[in-house]
This record gives C-alpha cells, sequence and structure tokens, in this order.
C-alpha cells in the first residue's frame, strides 16, 4: 500500500514539474515557429531567383496597407465606394439562395426529428450545409430533365422558405413562456465578450464577400468550374460534353453557381451569384469548428479556432477563386461535428440507438457530399467515418445486428447525395466515376490513352514505397510546405495546433482530432500528386486545435497560478503579452496580406465594366478572338481552354479530352496512334482538302486559334498530341484548307531568351518553325496563330 501511495505521490510531482515548465516551452515554441514562418519565402508569389521573405513584407506592412487601401486606380479603370451599388444584383439572389438553402436543411432536420438536438451554433451550421447540397442536387435534377426555368426555380427555392418561416413562427410562440432567468450574468458577459472576440473576423468575411463577387481570372475555373455550368445554362440542360471531361465530375458547388445563372438568367452575372453563396462556406465552416471546439475546451477555444480559420489567406482564397476545396472544408468538419454527435447518443443502450441511427443517416448524407463536391472526399472523409463508425459499434460490443443497421443507415445518407451523380455518369459514359477506374468501368469517349495520360498526370510524382531515400527527402520538403513556407498559410493553424497535444494530452477528443488531421495530411502525400490545394481540407481540423491551445495557454498565461517567485512571474507577464502581440498582430499581417492582393484577386471596388475589359483580356487568345473575329464567325480553339469569358462561337477541347482538329482532319481521328508526345507526328494522314473544308463548314468553323504558349506547356507537363505542330499546320495551309492571318508581333512574340530552358528544348525538338529572328537580330518566338478556314470560293 505505501509503495503505491509513493508512486502516486511521485507521478503527481512529475506531472507538477511538467506543468510548471509547459508555459515556457508553449512560449518557445511560439516564438520559434513565428520567427521560421516569417523567414520562409513566397515562392508562388516571388521570382525564384530573388526570393521574397514574409519578413520583407511584414516590414513594409505600412506601405503595403497604404497602398492597398488608398492607391489611385489604373488609367481608364472606374472604381471606389460608390460602384459597391452594382453588388446589389449580385447580393439578393445569392442572399435568397442561402436562405433558402437553411430552410432546406432545416426542414430536412425536422424530418430526422434532430433539430431540437443541436444548439443554435450546430444547427446553423449543419442546415446550411445540408441545405446547399439539396439546392445543388435539386438544381442537378431539374438540369437533367431540362427544366432550367427561372420561374420555376423561383418556386422551389421560394417554397421551403414559407413552409419553414411558418413552422419557425409556430415554434417559436410555443416557446414563448419558457423561463431564461436561468441564465447568469457572468454567463451573459462571457457570451458578449466571445461575440466581441468573433467581430475581428468580420473584415475578413466582408473582403470574402466583395471578391467573391469580382469576375474570375483563375485558369480551372475559366476551363471548368464556371465553364461547364456556362454551358449547361446555353443549353437549357445538364448533358454529356465530351470535349470536357472536368464537366463529369460531381458538380456539387458547379450546380450552385448554374443555379445563379438560371435565376440571373444570364451566365455572366449568374456566375457571380454562384461564387458569392460558395463564399457561404466559409462562415459555415467557421461556425462548425466554433461547435467542435465549444465541445472540447470551451466557448473560447471555438472561437479562437473560427478566427484562425476565417483570417487564413487559402481560406479568402478558396472563397473567392470558386474553387471547390471550400465546399470540401465545410463537410470535412461538419462530418465531423456530427460524428461526435453520434458517438454521444450511441454510449447508451436503449431507444437511443433508434436515434443513432438518424444521426449515422445523417453522417453518411455530409459524407456524400464530401465525394459529390470532389472526389478526394472519398478517402478525406466518407472512408474513415465509415471505418470510425464500425469500429466504435464493435468496440462497445454491439451485436452485428446494430453494426448492419448503422452500415445500411450510413450507406443510404452517401447514396442520397453521391448518388445521383454517379447515375449521372452511368447513364452518360457507362463508368459511375468517370473518368477514374476506366480499366474496371470503361468510359465513352475515353481510351485507353488518355486514361494513361490522365495517371500520368494525377499520380503521385515518385513511388512511395519503392525510393524511401527520396521519400525522406519528399516527406520533410512538403512538411515544411504545409507548415510554414505555402504563401497562403497562417502561422496560427501549425503554430498552435500541436501544443493541444501538450496543454490537453489527457482529453481523448484532442487525441481524435490530432489523428483526423494526421489522417487527411497521410492522404494527400500518399494519394494525391500533391497539389497544395489537395491539403486545404486539413485547414479547419487545424484550426480547432489551433482554438484549443489558445484559449488553454490564454488561461494558463493571464490566470493559472504559477509558483510563486520572480521568474514564474516573468514568465507569465511575458507570456500572455507575446501571445497578444502575435495574434493581434498575425491578423493585421494577413488582413494586409488579403487585402493587397497577394491571395486573389482585390479590385473589390472595381465597376463591373472596367472588370469586364481587365477579365476578357486575360486569356491573349480570347482578346486575338474579340479582335480579329466577326459576330458570325466561329473559331476552333487548339490549345485554349480557358474560355469562360468567350461571348462569340466557338469550340474547344482540355487536354485530357480527344483532340478536336486531329477528329476534324483525320480519317480515324478517334483511333489516332497515341496521346502521348513521344510518338512520331508523321503517323496520322490528313484527310483530302476537300473533306477537311466540308467538315468545317457543316460544324460552322470559319477560323483556328492556335495557343502555342499553352501546348507547350502541356507538352513539358501533362502531354499533348504530337498530332498538333507547327508542321501539321503549315501542311494545312500548303493543302488549302487554312490561310494564315497575320497578327501584330507585339501580340504573339516572346523573346528566346525569356523562356525557361524545357521550353526552348521542346521548340527545338519539336517546333523549330516557331523561332525566328528580326532584323534587330533578336531571336523571338511566336506563341499565337490564327488562321481562316478556307472555303470553296475562296479558292
Amino acid at each position: 500500500m505505501t509503495r503505491n501511495v509513493q508512486t502516486e505521490l511521485k507521478a503527481e510531482d512529475e506531472e507538477t514539474s511538467f506543468q510548471r515548465w509547459l508555459p515556457g516551452i508553449c512560449l518557445i515554441w511560439i516564438v520559434a515557429f513565428w520567427s521560421r514562418f516569417l523567414l520562409s519565402d513566397l515562392p508562388n508569389l516571388s521570382d525564384p531567383k530573388d526570393p521574397t521573405l514574409r519578413l520583407d513584407v511584414l516590414v513594409n506592412l505600412p506601405a503595403i496597407a497604404w497602398e492597398a487601401m488608398f492607391s489611385q486606380p489604373a488609367p481608364g479603370v472606374e472604381s471606389g465606394f460608390k460602384y459597391l451599388s452594382e453588388r446589389l444584383g449580385i447580393v439578393i439572389p445569392a442572399l435568397g439562395m442561402f436562405v433558402s438553402a437553411c430552410a432546406f436543411g432545416r426542414l430536412l432536420l425536422r424530418a430526422l426529428r434532430l433539430i431540437s438536438r443541436l444548439d443554435p451554433v450546430e444547427r446553423f451550421s449543419v442546415s446550411a450545409g445540408v441545405g446547399l447540397s439539396i439546392v445543388s442536387l435539386l438544381t442537378l435534377g431539374l438540369g437533367r430533365f431540362g427544366l432550367l426555368s427561372r420561374g420555376l426555380f423561383i418556386v422551389v427555392l421560394g417554397l421551403p422558405v414559407l413552409v419553414e418561416g411558418w413552422m419557425f413562427v409556430r415554434d417559436s410562440r410555443n416557446k414563448q413562456g419558457e423561463s431564461t432567468a436561468s441564465e447568469s450574468s457572468s454567463t451573459r458577459r462571457n457570451t458578449k465578450g466571445i461575440w466581441g472576440f468573433l467581430l475581428l473576423a468580420v473584415p475578413f468575411l466582408t473582403l470574402m464577400v466583395l471578391g467573391a463577387m469580382l469576375p474570375s481570372t483563375d485558369f480551372d475555373v475559366k476551363e471548368y468550374h464556371l465553364q461547364g455550368p456556362k454551358e449547361f445554362f446555353l443549353a437549357g440542360q445538364i448533358l454529356f460534353l465530351p470535349h470536357n471531361v472536368y464537366t463529369s465530375f460531381p458538380f456539387l458547388t458547379e450546380m450552385l453557381s448554374l443555379c445563379g445563372m438560371v435565376l440571373k438568367n444570364d451566365w455572366a452575372t449568374g456566375a457571380l451569384v454562384g461564387k458569392t453563396v460558395l463564399a457561404a462556406f466559409a462562415p459555415v465552416t467557421a461556425c462548425g469548428i466554433y461547435a467542435v471546439g465549444k465541445r472540447f475546451s470551451g466557448p473560447w477555444a471555438g472561437a479562437i479556432g473560427a478566427v484562425c480559420y476565417l483570417s487564413t489567406p487559402w481560406v479568402f482564397r478558396i472563397s473567392t477563386i470558386a474553387y471547390t476545396e471550400g465546399a470540401l472544408c465545410c463537410y470535412v468538419i461538419l462530418t465531423y461535428l456530427v460524428f461526435l454527435k453520434w458517438l454521444d447518443c450511441t454510449k447508451s443502450e436503449g431507444r437511443q440507438f433508434v436515434v443513432g441511427q438518424r444521426w449515422t443517416f445523417l453522417i453518411g448524407f455530409l459524407a456524400g457530399n464530401a465525394i459529390a463536391t470532389k472526389y478526394p472526399g472519398l478517402v478525406l472523409v466518407t472512408i474513415p467515418f465509415a471505418i470510425a463508425i464500425g469500429v466504435v459499434t464493435l468496440w462497445r460490443m454491439h451485436s452485428l445486428n446494430v453494426l448492419v443497421r448503422h452500415a445500411v443507415w450510413f450507406s443510404l445518407g452517401v447514396a442520397v447525395t453521391f448518388g445521383p451523380w454517379a447515375l449521372k455518369n452511368t447513364l452518360e459514359t457507362g463508368n459511375p466515376v468517370y473518368p477514374l477506374v476506366s480499366s474496371v468501368f470503361g468510359g465513352a469517349d475515353w481510351g485507353e490513352q488518355l486514361d494513361e495520360k490522365w495517371k500520368h498526370s494525377h499520380g503521385r510524382p515518385s513511388a512511395l514505397i519503392k525510393q524511401p531515400s527520396l521519400m525522406i527527402s519528399e516527406l520533410k520538403a512538403n512538411a515544411i510546405d504545409v507548415t510554414v513556407r505555402n504563401d497562403w498559410q497562417s502561422p496560427f493553424l501549425f503554430g498552435l495546433a500541436p501544443l493541444a497535444l501538450l496543454l490537453c494530452y489527457r482529453r481523448p477528443g484532442i487525441w481524435l482530432t490530432f489523428g483526423y488531421l494526421v489522417w487527411i495530411l497521410f492522404a494527400w502525400y500518399s494519394l494525391t500528386h500533391l497539389l497544395d490545394r489537395f491539403w486545404v481540407p486539413v485547414l479547419p481540423i487545424a484550426a480547432i486545435l489551433a482554438g484549443i491551445s489558445g484559449s488553454e495557454m490564454c488561461r494558463r498565461f493571464s490566470s493559472h497560478p504559477l509558483p510563486d517567485s520572480a521568474f514564474g512571474q516573468v514568465v507569465q507577464r511575458l507570456g500572455f503579452t507575446c501571445l497578444c502581440i502575435l495574434f493581434f498582430g498575425t491578423l493585421v499581417f494577413n488582413l494586409v496580406f488579403v487585402t493587397a492582393g497577394l491571395a486573389g484577386n482585390n479590385a473589390f471596388l472595381t465597376s463591373y465594366r472596367s472588370m469586364r475589359q481587365l477579365t476578357h483580356a486575360v486569356p491573349m487568345a480570347i482578346r486575338i478572338a474579340d479582335e480579329f473575329l466577326s459576330p458570325d464567325d466561329k473559331v476552333l480553339f487548339v490549345g485554349e481552354a480557358q474560355v469562360f469569358d468567350a461571348d462569340f462561337q466557338f469550340q474547344y477541347n482540355t487536354v485530357f479530352d480527344r483532340n478536336l482538329l486531329l477528329l476534324l482532319t483525320t480519317e480515324k481521328g478517334e483511333n489516332a496512334p497515341s496521346e502521348s508526345i513521344d510518338d512520331e507526328s508523321d503517323a496520322w494522314d490528313l484527310l483530302p482538302a476537300e473533306e477537311i473544308r466540308e467538315r468545317s463548314s457543316q460544324q460552322g468553323l470559319t477560323h483556328v486559334l492556335v495557343n502555342w504558349n499553352e501546348i507547350l506547356r502541356y507538352r513539358t507537363t501533362y502531354g499533348y498530341t504530337d498530332f498538333v505542330s507547327p508542321k501539321r499546320l503549315q501542311q494545312l495551309v500548303d493543302a488549302g484548307v487554312l490561310e494564315e492571318v497575320p497578327l501584330p508581333g507585339q501580340v504573339t512574340l516572346r523573346s528566346w531568351d525569356s523562356l525557361n530552358d524545357s521550353y526552348k528544348a521542346q521548340i527545338d525538338k519539336w517546333g523549330p518553325e516557331l523561332k525566328s529572328t528580326g532584323l534587330d537580330g533578336v531571336s523571338r518566338v511566336k506563341l499565337y496563330q490564327l488562321f481562316t478556314v478556307r472555303n470553296d470560293e475562296s479558292l
């Protein structure tokens, strides 16, 4: 007995010693991490030969802030607060869509009889996330049947608002007699303090909304995130687009853009409505972070985590560029939140398991939305939570029958949200996850060569197991990039998150959250092509841990009793002061970083007329077509897929689809020798000139515009068919099919010395005809060519 007591006392002494030094350890870590963060360069925002450090941004912060807020617009650009009134036509329908989504979500929670089991913040976040997916699914269903009618959409979106409004008023009247006197004055003061703290996120939210209402300049957005909905809108129906494989992905967020187009009856302004709705995923995610943080460590942990998340430049970026990661972050945190509710509910036996099955369905519903947003959601959300439900059910020694029931309800939830997308692809291509797993399911308009190119481009850059030495160095580089070096990362997340393990290591929820964080990063590192956007879904999980450690350190440094020593008092005061300076200083740094345009478009006050002129000029091919084509012309883009802003007739294909020029000019284009860049381009035989001209006439084509700059980029990355080459285009000119249109040199030519070595090597090997030397002796490269399609009358 005495030995056990002595052992316990020794453990308590060791714990006391550890707790005594813990604040100092945390303080040292924070200073070291923030220093490393500020001394890292910005790889995407600076010249690799002369990198810009974050410290450079910090030193020039006042000048950058002044320039961002008070600089004069460029000549000819209309900008000012008076142009904010133009945004009302975007905000009103976007707000209507969001309110309708919340109503849909609340109605589903009522149907599941779970709405009363959620507190107000949980109720808002879950209902909004659920409702946005319902609006997306309704748009998919109506669009498949060609019912993209503005009037019909107004009725469909307005009806749940009326129904839920009536039910909300009814419930409010029933609760009027309930007393709220039990709420203490200290609780009310604490709540006011939290709300005051959350106001720190308002500037970031404001910039997100203003940024979301700007036309996009991002390549992927103009290629498919908005281009796909635009084509569906113009066709009046959601259909298979064989020239754009990306439009066969699950399109949860893109359907919201299509819904905006239908409500505005215009694809250009409707896209801005959809982008604004997508920005709403950020505050919904922040509410989910608050709810989870509050469960683990109190409301201040949730509030700090929410502010850390919303102030991260990556969150501004994914909220304003119409990327899918904003929605994926939302469904990561909401699925986790509902899973925690499920854990609480299923602890006891009996009737609670009936309620638990409804929670299971909701988990599946949200996890299915993760896949419907982006295929990686399967491994980031759906699979881990399916396994977790099974493990917990078996761990608690429940019968196999209970496990089967939970599995059925979870699968049903996934089927409701992801099933329609799998059905759409099956009907259109025969492959429910087109273009993935084509070796098993096949797929219309998808051959072996295209599949190999896809796998090569989207596979992991190096073998994970076969090269262990390379793996270690690669792991180190990627770990640094994720935590500190990435341009749009915030020091809050990985600067604070690891400390949660030290400060709260006895709480099981901390380890569960940390395990999920590790899983997301492991899945990204081992299963993807290591694009930085693919690890962004880890941000809300890291924000939870950051909020917990932040609140715990504030408690320890401000009120936690330290030993009565001068050193202890100094550490306490220094730690609290350091925390305050770092926290508010980092908020200012991130706000200026975003405002200055370092995380995305910052033309927040620019008029839409000026913005349209600027965005049309971003793809040079679109600018050339605008200038040299008449309204009756129709152009075939070769190499150019950034076509959202084009308001004329055109055809195009993405790099992963069959090349339309090849299909137009060869006998068996669909059975071309290969899409690989390693094959000889002479392997194809051209059709007779008369037949090519006849095909062009049938399709209404009058011009061909080649973007050699994009083709060079593809040839040095993804690969591009050798059929398209300067020699091939000259063959078509010599055959009398095409005739080149002279273009100004300042538009089409670029200095040879400005090209990187990979481009130079490609041109020397594959397209020396693009290189020329002017009278001034300077070597240049032709990056664009425009051709007219000759008809019989022009011969």
